[in-house]
């Protein structure tokens, strides 16, 4: 259990998302005896990238003072300077993707953290009647051989400092993980 104000708040979410499953299920007005489910899976190429220089000098220490100049920090923290980085296509790496659809609702689970602008995309492009899209499952996040991490759309790599995003290109996989689903939706639509 988290401590202090963080229990506070994973409590509140966690009562939100009760709310939002007890109103889910008081809207359901058509049921039938049969529900048609179908359940695909596949595998996307990512690009990597790395550190041009590598070891222990490939990031610049950087102490965090927290906002505003301490009585113990004579001057404001020097700003951070990213290595630079360059691609790396001898270690592509692999989203693992998987789709379940139970009716007329499409399920779409990446092995990944996506910024909200692509759930966003797939939901807009999939035909289905109602989409979810679910991040960390069915593969791996963290540090492992098979993970992939953060994936930043777009229209949000010029306010971001790329590599708190691990070794993926920012901006280049938005349409490649749309078409993936759209892939995924249709084999499990015609199977």
């Amino acid at each position: 259990m988290p401590n202090g104000s963080a229990h506070v708040l994973t409590e509140h979410t966690g009562r939100q998302h009760a709310v939002d499953a007890i109103n889910g299920i008081a809207r359901i007005t058509e049921f039938s005896d049969e529900m048609e489910i179908k359940h695909v899976k596949s595998s996307v190429k990512i690009e990597n990238q790395k550190k041009k220089i590598p070891g222990p000098d490939a990031f610049p220490p950087r102490v965090n003072y927290g906002p505003g100049v301490r009585s113990n920090q004579p001057n404001p923290a020097p700003a951070f300077v990213p290595p630079e980085i360059v691609d790396d296509p001898e270690h592509p790496t692999t989203l693992l993707m998987e789709m379940l659809t139970l009716g007329d609702v499409a399920i779409l689970g990446l092995g990944c953290e996506l910024f909200c602008q692509i759930g966003r995309d797939i939901k807009a492009a999939l035909p289905a009647k109602h989409t979810i899209v679910v991040t960390h499952t069915p593969g791996y996040v963290g540090d492992n051989p098979h993970a992939v991490g953060y994936i930043v759309d777009k229209s949000s790599i010029g306010s971001h400092n790329v590599k708190m995003y691990r070794n993926l290109k920012p901006g280049h996989y938005d349409e490649l993980i749309v078409n993936a689903a759209m892939d995924l939706y249709n084999k499990a639509v015609e199977s």
